[in-house]
């Protein structure tokens, strides 16, 4: 985040979707998530996944991966809050929804996804704007939101996230970022319905180390329960992923080095399907790429592994 946008948080749903890699199963739902509290740095679970989950958990996995590493590459946090990730598949249909019917559901789920919730749908009080240091991390706010409205769908959700500046003489590199969202989502588009209730909760705590860099560790929890269906099939699901991760940043001469390693974990409480991966990498990012220049990530689960590759301000798998 920097000072100019730090006035105000911005809010969207994510245009690039995450693709929850789990099955659903047709079994009845528990307590529905809840944002409260601090994000779990356990695993879901420690099932080893075969390449082609590797495969499919490895892009589930990605646009949350590279927003976190990204932002903490800036050095100024987070100000934005994102939508639900996607409900997806390790592979089959859904339930007892036909691959087709599966392929149906999914591809309504992608358009909800490319809606954009900004302005007037959304009241935002941004909290204590004060910055002594005037690095572009707000010494102690809390910002809140509160969007709602119907896209083809209707969709509610709220939350906050928390800034504090850590050091005031360190140039912004000390500093606690936390977030938390609930929502509501609830779509009838001719034979495709579904509704779900889903939160999430993230950290990002950072220390300075020397030459103007920071380590830091990142925890991000999300959770879902509801229904999906196509024609009168209908499955519904209790579904959980995490990701947490060590970070290191280093500034050079054009950007940023951050080295990391953590894990991604996914479970269904209902059926006890999930899996997970460790992740490796050093990537580097530049204020000219979206996303990093160089460097790989490379996600390991067993005896399966999977090598991301950026070169260029693209990404080479």
């Amino acid at each position: 985040m920097n000072q100019s946008q730090s006035s105000r948080p911005r809010f969207f749903l994510a245009s690039t979707p995450v693709v929850l890699a789990l099955a659903l199963t047709a079994c009845g739902s528990g307590n529905a998530p809840t944002p409260d509290g601090t994000p779990s740095a356990d695993a879901l679970s420690t099932k080893v996944l075969a390449q082609p989950a590797l495969e499919v958990f490895t892009q589930a996995v990605m646009p949350e991966l590279q927003t976190a590493i990204g932002r903490y590459a800036s050095g100024k946090g987070f100000d934005q809050v994102g939508g639900p990730p996607l409900l997806g598949l390790l592979g089959g249909g859904v339930g007892g929804l036909s691959l087709a019917q599966t392929k149906q559901l999914q591809a309504q789920q992608f358009r909800v996804q490319s809606i954009n919730v900004v302005g007037s749908d959304c009241t935002t009080h941004p909290g204590n704007q004060t910055d002594a240091d005037q690095d572009g991390i707000l010494d102690a706010s809390t910002a809140t939101y509160s969007c709602a409205g119907t896209a083809g769908f209707a969709y509610s959700y709220n939350g906050s996230w928390t800034m504090n500046d850590k050091s005031q003489n360190d140039g912004g590199a000390a500093y606690l970022f936390t977030g938390k969202t609930a929502g509501t989502y609830s779509v009838q588009d001719g034979l495709v319905k579904y509704t779900w209730v889903y939160a999430e909760k993230s950290s990002l705590d950072t220390l300075a180390t020397s030459g103007g860099g920071s380590s830091g560790t990142y925890l991000y929890n999300w959770d879902a329960q509801g229904s999906a269906g196509v024609l009168n099939v209908a499955a519904t699901f209790d579904l959980k992923w995490r990701l947490n991760l060590t970070l290191s940043r280093t500034p050079d001469a054009s950007g940023q080095t951050v080295t990391l390693s953590g894990r991604a974990s996914a479970g269904n409480t209902q059926s006890g399907l999930g899996g997970y991966t460790d992740i490796q990498g050093t990537l580097h990012a530049s204020p000219a790429c979206t996303t990093f220049d160089g460097g790989t990530l490379k996600f390991t689960s067993g005896g399966s592994s999977k090598t991301v590759t950026y070169t260029g301000c693209g990404v080479t798998q």
